[in-house]
């Protein structure tokens, strides 16, 4: 769970308006036009744990946001996140576990980006 704290940390990092009392912070500030940015923050600054986790929450529900209107060729977007993940799996493993539904059989329940972090999880 991502504190009040932490988003009001990250939102003002990222210069989001956020109050810190969203309920579901980073689906309703996923951006897919901020991606990038998200994945240059997580790269330039100092972060704790906490903070990390929040920015990867707000990229993968960003990506799952983009793939609903656009092709990611390539997975060349999806290549960019997968070594954040990288580093350090177990930390992200309940983002990742989310966005896999895996108790989810019909495909019409699933995000967009289900099929690619179920992929990364097997892998």
């Amino acid at each position: 769970m991502i504190t009040k704290d932490t988003i009001r940390k990250v939102s003002k990092l990222l210069k989001l308006s956020s109050t810190g009392d969203e309920q579901d912070w980073a689906i309703e500030y996923a951006d897919e036009t901020r991606i990038a940015d998200f994945l240059k923050t997580l790269q330039t600054y100092t972060l704790s744990s906490a903070e990390k986790i929040a920015i990867v929450s707000l990229i993968l529900a960003s990506y799952d946001e983009y793939l609903a209107t656009n092709i990611d060729h390539s997975n060349e977007i999806w290549n960019q996140i997968k070594p954040i993940l990288d580093s350090d799996k177990l930390q992200y493993q309940n983002l990742l576990i989310y966005w896999a539904v895996f108790d989810e059989k019909n495909e019409g329940n699933l995000f967009n980006i289900t099929p690619l972090v179920r992929d990364y999880l097997i892998a």
